[in-house]
């Protein structure tokens, strides 16, 4: 009705890869259409959470129609920050799947993970940019719209940590924190003008 109210589509696509370093697109194996409803007037953030079809369940939907990798295989799933869902992180380990997703959340951290020698971190973000280099890199970033495309140098740094489930809960999991890894990227000396990456 050109209100933007049509279907969501959520596709799960497989990429493979080949010695060498390279890449191939295998193809769509995962694809759900979601109709976003019609939240009703007065409906509380409760009942919001607790709705079977809230939007945040996509991402399970997606996982569960790829299935598991065949017996000698391993699958890593891409995932951008709209899966930064404690509910679909907490699954994706019980599941034993392997997964990359990046973080749109500063999450509350928990256990020593996060305790340095000099300094004690609540929160996911600052612990990540003060972990220690792991190396550097050099990233190809596209033109865009007034840009050209350039080489980025990016640091690279990770470590383990405890990620605290939320203090109200939303989805279906083990109230239990969640042992994750990190890993920072970010670029050092960039241009004049850039906005780093």
């Amino acid at each position: 009705q050109g209100h933007c109210r049509g279907y969501l589509c959520h596709n799960s696509l497989a990429i493979g890869l080949l010695p060498g370093g390279g890449r191939r697109v295998l193809g769509l194996v995962g694809q759900v259409l979601h109709k976003r409803r019609e939240v009703p007037k007065g409906e509380t953030p409760t009942q919001k959470r607790e709705h079977p079809d809230r939007e945040s369940r996509l991402w399970l939907q997606g996982c569960d129609q790829v299935g598991l990798a065949p017996e000698g295989k391993l699958w890593v799933g891409l995932c951008d920050r709209g899966a930064d869902i404690f509910e679909f992180l907490s699954r994706e380990i019980e599941a034993r799947r392997h997964f990359v997703v990046r973080s749109a959340k500063d999450r509350n951290l928990a256990g020593q993970d996060h305790v340095g020698a000099d300094r004690v971190y609540q929160k996911l973000f600052g612990y990540v940019r003060d972990l220690p280099d792991l190396g550097q890199r050099l990233v190809a970033v596209g033109a865009g719209p007034g840009k050209k495309a350039r080489t980025a140098r990016v640091r690279v740094a990770g470590g383990a940590v405890t990620i605290q489930p939320p203090a109200r809960a939303r989805g279906d999991y083990p109230p239990k924190p969640l042992e994750l890894w990190a890993v920072h990227v970010a670029e050092i000396d960039a241009p004049a003008g850039c906005v780093p990456l």
